[in-house]
């Protein structure tokens, strides 16, 4: 049996024993969060935010950040017929190979309020270069096993476990929603304007920008269907070549680094405000999603680059282009506020 694990410095897995665990004393939890498709529930820590994530399935819940990691809370789902026990026991035994510092600090049992079996592991592991504490809640549902992980800090982490008790106690199995049929929107929404970048653009109408874990600007969500929710993002990177050599040297790196990858186009797009850019059409495979991208590459603001990434499912991907086209056609290189 093979456990489940993902990204966002978080895994998701969980564990053997046989103690019971001593839960820490009740921490005031928010409003009851709901994912239909998922069939589960769950209130998170008081004033805690769910937000879409690119790759996940669910929404995951947001904590304050702080000393530049925000905590949270995600929970993800694998068919498995098996006793809890049995995938418990695989699971420990991969948590422990794959990552590095790797330390077990408890394994108990954990009464949920809803009545479902369920296990507690609690864990340090180092992740791209983070000292984390980890806190697995591995949940029987029959043919299949949730596992919700709470990833904290590990220097003070200690101090969200009640937060996390309180949190996972309330977690509940719902009845699957069947999923509905989301459109995309062509219309245009409001300007966004990242000033210290040094652009702004016109996200598609109904979509949201928000601020996103690692990203120095904000991401614009559209609305998510079949587990996934279509993002526009931008970076920026030094580099004082001409955009053509630019553009090359990243063909040459998706390439390389996406599995699956399969150029489809690369042509030239002209913005509303007269800025030239490159487009190039994609599709590729990430955390075992097939996903189809378009990056349009800018000459942006002296001696830098700007590429605009827009990331939906590839299946019915394309009728997300006109979309896309719309936005980054209103795509303006501003002048960056000190």
């Amino acid at each position: 049996m093979r456990p489940l694990f993902a990204v966002l410095l978080v895994v998701f897995c969980a564990a053997y024993g046989q103690a019971v665990a001593e839960q820490a004393p009740e921490a005031a939890v928010g409003e009851r969060h709901v994912e239909g498709k998922g069939g589960f529930s769950f209130a998170p820590p008081k004033d805690w935010e769910f937000r879409d994530f690119p790759g996940m399935k669910y929404q995951i819940a947001f904590g304050p950040a702080a000393d530049g990691f925000a905590p949270n809370i995600n929970v993800v789902e694998e068919n498995s017929q098996g006793t809890l026990d049995a995938y418990v026991e695989a699971s420990e035994a991969t948590l422990a190979k794959i990552f590095q510092k790797y330390k077990k600090i408890s394994l108990a049992e954990f009464k949920l309020d809803g009545g479902a079996a369920a296990m507690k592991l609690v864990t340090t592991n180092e992740q791209q270069g983070k000292t984390l504490r980890q806190t697995f809640y591995l949940i029987d549902a029959n043919d299949k096993k949730f596992v919700v992980t709470c990833t904290a800090l590990a220097e003070g982490g200690e101090k969200l476990d009640a937060a996390f008790d309180a949190s996972i106690k309330t977690f509940k199995l719902e009845k699957v929603q069947a999923p509905a049929e989301v459109k995309p929107a062509e219309a245009a929404g409001g300007r966004h304007v990242e000033e210290k970048g040094g652009f702004s653009f016109t996200p598609p109408k109904g979509w949201e920008c928000r601020d996103y874990p690692g990203m120095k600007y904000q991401i614009a969500f559209g609305p998510p269907a079949d587990g996934f929710a279509p993002n526009i993002n931008v970076v920026d990177e030094k580099f004082d070549g001409t955009l053509k050599a630019y553009v090359e040297a990243n063909e040459v790196t998706l390439a390389k680094v996406f599995q699956s990858y399969k150029k489809i186009s690369l042509t030239e797009l002209k913005t509303e405000a007269g800025v030239s850019g490159t487009k190039l059409v994609t599709t590729n495979e990430q955390n075992g999603k097939a996903l189809r991208q378009t990056f349009v590459f800018f000459d942006g603001p002296p001696g830098k680059k700007l590429v605009v990434t827009c990331t939906t499912l590839a299946e019915g991907g394309e009728k997300f282009d006109a979309a896309f086209d719309t936005c980054l056609k209103s795509f303006k290189v501003e002048k960056p506020k000190e």
